[in-house]
């Protein structure tokens, strides 16, 4: 439950400081246009960055849900839950860094901060 909040608080620290990382000027160098805009592609990248971090919480809730179901509904005991403990606990974690990551080139101004935006569609 520690590091489920952990990464509910990484989220929440990337999205309160709102639009303050997003460029003042597009990548055609033109203004962005954005209320509060002042930052530069760095900073819109580290936003984006713990943004996505946040999915570890998605991930240990899915962890959680996982341990529940084998107490309650499989009746495992302590002995048998150490097997898989390291699991639940070591999964979330190496895949909400690799989304976070992986995701370090993609990162750009979106509306309301800096996250994941796609390429755009070509014919080649």
């Amino acid at each position: 439950m520690f590091l489920m909040s952990m990464f509910d608080f990484t989220t929440a620290m990337g999205w309160v400081i709102g639009a303050a990382p997003i460029p003042t000027t597009d990548m055609n160098g033109y203004d962005s246009n954005v209320l509060g805009a002042s930052g530069n592609d760095d900073l819109c990248t580290a936003q984006g960055f713990f943004v996505m971090l946040g999915y570890g919480s998605l991930y240990f809730n899915n962890s959680l849900s996982i341990y529940y179901v084998l107490v309650v509904v499989c009746g495992w005991k302590d002995y048998q839950l150490r097997k898989v403990r390291p699991y639940l606990l070591t999964v979330p974690v190496v895949c909400a860094l690799s989304l976070a990551f992986g995701g370090i080139p993609f990162y750009e101004s979106v509306w309301l901060g800096c996250w994941m935006v796609p390429r755009p569609y070509t014919d080649d």
